[in-house]
Parts: structure tokens; sequence; C-alpha cells
């Protein structure tokens, strides 16, 4: 249950939801990797679940503008910054699934502390730039889309936050960061749920057994989401900055110099 507590949370923040139930994992290794590998993919699609919700406006808004194009033939300027196909935007999350997909077990195997760590490191690095970078405004294009997503495939690495580091790959191509981060937050729906599929293909029998912390971190995101969605989408990143700086600096210190 601290589990699901801890992914419904960090999911949400840029800094690594994984990395955090790895440390978890690390300091209760009796637990099976098998099996707790296989219950961070089953509770990563609930605690995303709730944001179909709270993101609705911007998910019609979406959906509404591709039909529109897809029927019309051409592009309805009134949906202010959403000028460009929703489809693109679905189907550049493809590099992202199929290297996922047929490299699951290469990345399944950096799923260890260690490694971890370092991927933090980086993620660290991400923050920094986040919160002291300030560029223009520029409007969005599909072509940055397309490249954004591409390169998202690192986020695959456990310590790297998806949604940080999409946030940071938009801030390269100076898009506005609310718009980023919303962009983000709806790539994360779009993987978690095909990861969620795959998982369900070959493992329909432990979500059966296990559907309680399915429901339970749909619950725990629920609650969060509600209190925290504003200040999801007006993020300051300083905040995460300073946590990942001491965090990183006490795990240091404790696994690398103490022993």
């Amino acid at each position: 249950i601290f589990a699901t507590f801890l992914q419904s949370l960090f999911e949400y923040f840029p800094i690594s939801s994984s990395f955090h139930i790895s440390l978890f994992f690390h300091f209760f290794s009796f637990l099976d990797f098998d099996f707790f590998f296989s219950f961070i993919k089953l509770i990563q699609f609930s605690s995303v679940l709730p944001l179909i919700y709270f993101l609705r406006k911007y998910l019609y808004i979406f959906f509404v503008s591709s039909l529109y194009i897809i029927i019309f033939f051409k592009k309805k300027n009134s949906f202010f910054f959403f000028n460009f196909f929703f489809f693109y935007f679905f189907f550049s999350t493809l590099p992202t699934l199929i290297i996922g997909f047929f490299l699951r077990s290469y990345f399944k195997s950096f799923f260890i502390f260690k490694y971890n760590f370092f991927f933090f490191l980086f993620n660290f690095f991400i923050l920094l730039f986040l919160s002291f970078f300030k560029n223009k405004i520029k409007k969005a294009k599909l072509s940055i889309f397309v490249y954004v997503c591409c390169f998202s495939i690192f986020s695959l690495f456990s310590g790297i936050s998806r949604f940080g580091f999409t946030v940071f790959l938009f801030s390269l191509f100076k898009i506005k960061k609310k718009l980023a981060i919303i962009f983000s937050l709806i790539n994360s729906i779009i993987i978690s749920f095909f990861v969620f599929i795959d998982f369900l293909c070959f493992n329909f029998h432990f979500f059966i057994d296990y559907f309680f912390y399915f429901f339970m971190s749909f619950l725990f995101s629920c609650i969060i989401l509600k209190k925290i969605i504003n200040f999801i989408l007006n993020m300051n990143f300083f905040f995460f900055f300073i946590y990942s700086f001491f965090l990183i600096f006490f795990l240091f210190f404790f696994f690398f110099i103490l022993p």
C-alpha cells in the first residue's frame, strides 16, 4: 500500500516515481524482483488514469480539433494554441512505445538502484535547467512535437522522470511552460495506457490477483490530484531541484561514503 502511495504521489512530479520505487525496493530487498517490477507496471497506469478527468478540458479540445481536421481537412484556428493534429501527437509517441516494447527486458535490467541513482543525477540537471532557464515563448509546431516525443525515449530509463524530461525538451524548443506540462501529462496517459495493455496480455492473472492495489493507486491519485492539479499546471521546478539536491547528497553519503 505504501508503494502505491509513492507511485501515485511522485508520478505527477518531475523527480521520477520509478526512482523512488526502486529506492523503496532497495531497502526492502527481500521482495521478489519480478513480482515487484510487475507490481509497478500494474499501479503505474492506475496512478495516471485520473488525469483523464482532470485534463478533460484539454483532451476535449484535442479530440474535437482532430475530428474537425479529419472531416474538413483544415485547421480550426479558434482552438487557440492547439493548432496541430492530435493524432500526430498520438503517433509521435510510437518510437517510445515500439522501443519500450521490444527492449523491455533491457530497460528492466536497469531497474536497479545503482543505475537509477546515476539516471536520477541526470534528472537533477534537467531540473536545474528548468529552474533557472528563461526563454521566449514560441509557437508550437508539428515538427517540434515529433522531435520531443522521439527523444523522450530516454525517459524509459528508470530514474529519469518522463514528465520532467518531456517538459525539458519542450523548453529547449521555447514552448510555454504550462503548455509543455499539459502535453507531458497527456503523453504520460498515452504511454502508460499501452504499457498497461502490454502488461495485461502477459500478466492478466496478476492483474486479477492484485486488483485491490490497482484500485488503491487509482484512489490515492484521485485524492492527490484534486488537491494539487493547479500546482502541477503552474509548477515551480526550483522546489524539486532543491529536493533532488538534498536527496542526492544524502544517498551519496549513505551509500558511497559511509560504507
